[in-house]
């Protein structure tokens, strides 16, 4: 069972809201900033949040050589952590012609996995991972080509912003996330099957 948490920090303030929803289900959660990560943290510690941040998965790029200590965590990334994530999977990123900057965007799947009529969710990127490009080991979910879900083993990612209030059900969606984070059997279940 989750019951502490490695938030990484990548200089956005949404960090501390991610916080406040990921304590309110009771979890102990330390935050450490991106580039004070040391191996011994990481040894420490089985679950991973790496936070939303500013800028390119390359200004972050000295972070890369610890994401393959990651690799048989449980990993969730948000916006820029979902980019890094996914960039690190071989994932393209490309450029949005257009910023999506405080936008909520509807999104069916996750309102078929909710058991909603409608869900929205905040995005803030100016850049996204090709959800073409994606391969078919991914569990993904994308909006035209823009990966905004993927599960690859045990790290997935979303690029929008599950903490903010313009996403419909925030609780509902971090639970769905971290159910998933304590599913060790990596699969996309229904998320009424797994109690945290």
């Amino acid at each position: 069972m989750i019951r502490r948490i490695l938030l990484i920090d990548f200089d956005d303030s949404f960090t501390f809201n991610l916080k406040g929803l990921l304590e309110s289900f009771d979890l102990e959660v330390n935050i450490i900033h991106w580039s004070k990560l040391d191996k011994n943290m990481i040894y420490d510690h089985e679950y991973f949040v790496l936070g939303p941040g500013p800028g390119h998965v390359q200004d972050y790029a000295l972070f890369f050589d610890l994401l393959s200590l990651l690799t048989d965590k449980s990993v969730l990334g948000v916006c820029l952590g979902h980019q890094l994530l996914g960039s690190f999977l071989g994932i393209p990123l490309k450029q949005l012609s257009k910023p999506i900057h405080g936008k909520s965007l509807n999104l069916p799947e996750l309102a078929l996995a909710f058991s909603r009529e409608s869900f929205s969710a905040q995005f803030y990127n100016s850049w996204y991972l090709d959800g073409k490009a994606s391969g078919g080991d991914l569990g993904n979910f994308c909006l035209d080509e823009m990966l905004y879900y993927f599960q690859h083993l045990n790290w997935q990612g979303v690029q929008f912003h599950p903490e903010s209030v313009g996403t419909t059900c925030p609780r509902q969606v971090m639970e769905w996330l971290l159910k998933r984070m304590y599913n060790k059997s990596y699969e996309l279940l229904p998320s009424h099957i797994w109690d945290l």
